[in-house]
């Protein structure tokens, strides 16, 4: 009795084994995917993505009323400023994957950067 309880102990625990390995396979080739697909979905919108920067950075160079900063003003980079226009370009393409015009999108952008502006 104790023999077929050991023996099946150790059976349950081969599999627990083989299981665990599996599901770590399984989701490094998730993030390999995840991964992959994000770069396709990237490069399809360099060029848009080029334009919100260059529109975001004439935008705190214009000063536009709100206590923003350029990426790079003198010749140094600006880390605030550099944080808010990542954050910027990141509600971008989440509007813009969710299907929302370019028009909404940067407008979006620009509440936020409200938002941001009254909170400082």
């Amino acid at each position: 009795m104790i023999r077929a309880l050991f023996v099946t102990c150790v059976v349950l625990a081969t599999l627990c084994a083989l299981q665990w390995s599996t599901l770590r396979r399984l989701k490094a080739d998730i993030a390999i995917v995840d991964y992959s697909a994000a770069v396709r979905d990237f490069d399809s919108r360099r060029e848009e993505i080029a334009r919100v920067v260059a529109w975001l950075d004439a935008d705190a160079r214009a000063g536009s009323g709100q206590k923003l900063e350029p990426v790079c003003r003198d010749a140094s980079p600006s880390v605030t400023a550099l944080q808010d226009t990542l954050l910027d370009v990141y509600v971008y393409l989440r509007s813009r994957a969710a299907g929302v015009p370019e028009t909404e999108a940067r407008q979006r952008i620009a509440d936020s950067r409200d938002r941001r502006g009254q909170a400082r």
